[in-house]
């Protein structure tokens, strides 16, 4: 510091603090004297000195230096309130409060009314010597001196929580709601330190004086609703909760508000009471509606069905209530085709197309129940019709195009497919999926060069998205793989699975890749078994497990997988109906390749007429398995079968 300026600075400092000193050292006196006042005594100049320079050493932030100053002012005055204040505030901006305990008790002794200096002392009395009682003291004290006594109550409640003292935690709960000008806040506050101490009924009295004077108060409502719901009063807990939505300012989460809604009307019970109130509230209804149907997607997919059952529920109370609304019928069409009744869709989805034929995405839906259930030809009717309808730009349009293609490549219509997806891409160059979908149309038609071409080139074009690139990779590995390519297929699917470890179908095809080569077999066993994990009665990985141990020579254990895969596959295509041939034919081709596998398993260990079994079941359900043919006639000549025995 210039030594000028450091020189003006004490002189200014020594005028200021010898008035302070003055006044402090003289005791005030009161009532009327008629004595002559006596003249205040002058500060000593050498404590002064001292004094000012342990002031400016306190501004620069050295308190150490500043107290061997004012111990060096105080041996020279002991009669000053100010320098055993100073004394006791740079202790403690040391956090020596053990020291500062004695310059802050004779502070006082000397000015009780100085605030600053006896929360110096509660503080020392708290931290240093555990003294609560004496620290209590001093904030009965200070509760009657501070301006503001809430934040000295809020001491009070911390020591006496500390000594788990529950009642005198509740008396001073009780002391701050008594304040003349406690605001919202603290009695929210208040209430929620009630609550958190077993008053429940003290709580909730302070939340219904808030929301008396201000029924606006979103958080107020939602706290009111969490008292309701602990003393057993759920329902009117949700009416509260749905007065904290419609009053949702003031630091009120909405998004919790929603679950904890969710949570209460997810009985059928209480749904069934909101659906009979009255009258009915509607507008609440269609929103709960709405975050049902959201939470259904966002959520655990075991709790999905449920959520939309209640979304459903919401929208079909609505519906009757105003039966005119063909939004309400597309939304119920939605729901209804996610919990898997896609005739139950279609009927909603057609009633609101009745009511607003204008809306071509209500067909849309219709056509998608008839996907779902695999009825190509009126599905692509439907589409075809309303194709036209929709510009690139529209939110529906990507369904159209992606829906019509896939309905073309499933019926065998590849080139009609090929070139909905080639007009899709031009009208949006940037969309992914159709290219996306385009290559999958190669596969569908067993053209693997053509198809890897395509997921390749899609590669570069997904790498920010995770989920479209682990797609795309499952795409190409596996055209790579049946196209004869066999090592690049095994460097697409190692990438996919350090993206994505526990995909499944990748684990298992890299697994079976491995096992049907005889090499990695550790691997592969490993890779099988995780996929067995996320899906335990696949059919197809079950298989895959069977071969790894047939490979490796453990002919009974892979018989016991293999077993186990057929039972799971032939109770799979029970489950096909007889117009869905194109799943029959993909259908009876797995189970032969199972059968076959079985057969080779039973032939390794000299079960002849179990593999001549197997072999012959291979053939019915897909005459043009390979290899199958030539085995089971190399059997018939080494072994012919027993003319006694039933075949």
């Amino acid at each position: 510091m210039n030594h000028r300026l450091y020189n003006a600075l004490r002189r200014a400092l020594a005028a200021l603090v010898t008035v302070a000193l003055v006044s402090c050292a003289t005791a005030p006196e009161t009532g009327i004297s008629l004595r002559p006042i006596p003249k205040p005594t002058p500060p000593d100049p050498l404590a002064l000195t001292h004094f000012v320079n342990a002031k400016l050493l306190e501004m620069r932030g050295r308190s150490d230096r500043a107290i061997v100053s004012l111990r060096a002012a105080i041996a020279i005055d002991t009669s000053s309130a100010t320098l055993y204040r100073a004394l006791a505030r740079n202790f403690a901006a040391l956090n020596q409060y053990a020291e500062a305990t004695i310059p802050a008790s004779r502070a006082l002794a000397l000015d009780r009314n100085d605030l600053p200096t006896r929360w110096i002392y509660h503080d020392a009395l708290l931290k240093e010597l555990k003294d609560t009682t004496a620290a209590l003291t001093q904030l009965e004290i200070l509760v009657k001196q501070e301006p503001e006594p809430i934040k000295v109550y809020q001491q009070m409640l911390n020591v006496h929580a500390a000594r788990k003292d529950n009642a005198a935690v509740l008396t001073t709960l009780d002391r701050i709601t008594e304040l003349p000008n406690l605001n919202e806040a603290g009695k929210l506050i208040a209430a929620q330190n009630y609550q958190a101490r077993g008053a429940n009924t003290r709580a909730e009295r302070l939340v219904r004086n808030v929301l008396a004077t201000n029924p606006s108060r979103g958080e107020a409502w939602v706290k009111l609703a969490n008292l309701q719901v602990l003393r057993g009063d759920t329902l009117s807990g949700a009416l509260s909760l749905r007065q904290a939505i419609r009053n949702p300012e003031r630091r009120v989460d909405a998004r919790k508000v929603w679950q904890e809604l969710v949570r209460i009307y997810g009985p059928a019970p209480r749904m069934d009471s909101l659906l009979v109130e009255s009258p009915p509230d509607t507008a609440f209804q269609e929103q709960l509606g709405e975050v049902f149907r959201q939470f259904a997607r966002s959520g655990n997919p075991q709790h999905s069905p449920a959520l939309l059952e209640r979304s459903f529920a919401l929208f079909n109370n609505i519906s009757r209530l105003s039966p005119r609304r063909a939004d309400l019928y597309a939304k119920q069409g939605e729901l209804l085709l996610n919990l898997n009744r896609p005739r139950d869709a279609r009927t909603a989805f057609l009633r609101a197309s009745q009511l607003d034929d204008d809306r071509p995405e209500y067909h849309l839906g219709a056509a998608h129940t008839m996907l779902y259930e695999r009825l190509y030809e009126p599905a692509i009717q439907i589409l075809e019709r309303i194709k036209p309808l929709f510009t690139p730009k529209s939110e529906f349009y990507e369904k159209t195009m992606l829906s019509l293609g896939n309905a073309y490549s499933a019926t065998g219509q590849n080139e009609k497919a090929r070139r909905t997806f080639h007009e899709s891409i031009e009208a949006s160059p940037d969309n992914t999926n159709y290219p996306f979908d385009l290559a999958e149309t190669y596969i569908r038609e067993g053209n693997w060069d053509k198809a890897a071409d395509g997921f390749r080139a899609l590669v570069p074009r997904v790498e920010k998205d995770p989920i479209a690139l682990g797609q795309t990779l499952y795409g190409l590995a596996r055209s790579l793989e049946r196209s004869g390519e066999f090592d690049e297929s095994v460097r697409h699917f190692e990438r996919l699975l350090s993206l994505h470890p526990n995909h499944a179908d990748a684990l298992n095809y890299l697994g079976y890749m491995f096992a049907e080569r005889g090499v990695r077999l550790g691997e592969a066993e490993n890779f099988i078994k995780r996929a067995l994990e996320s899906d335990p009665n696949n059919g197809a990985y079950l298989d895959s497990l069977g071969w790894v141990y047939f490979q490796t020579g453990d002919y009974r254990r892979a018989q016991e997988f293999l077993q186990k895969a057929i039972t799971q596959e032939e109770a799979e295509l029970r489950k096909v109906g007889s117009e869905e041939t194109a799943r029959l034919k993909a259908g009876r081709e797995n189970l032969a390749v199972i059968y076959d596998h079985a057969g080779d398993c039973a032939l390794a260990i000299n079960q002849f007429s179990e593999a001549r079994k197997w072999w012959r079941l291979a053939l019915e359900n897909d005459p043009n398995i390979e290899n199958t043919r030539d085995k089971l006639q190399e059997l018939d000549r080494e072994h012919p079968p027993n003319p006694y025995r039933a075949p």
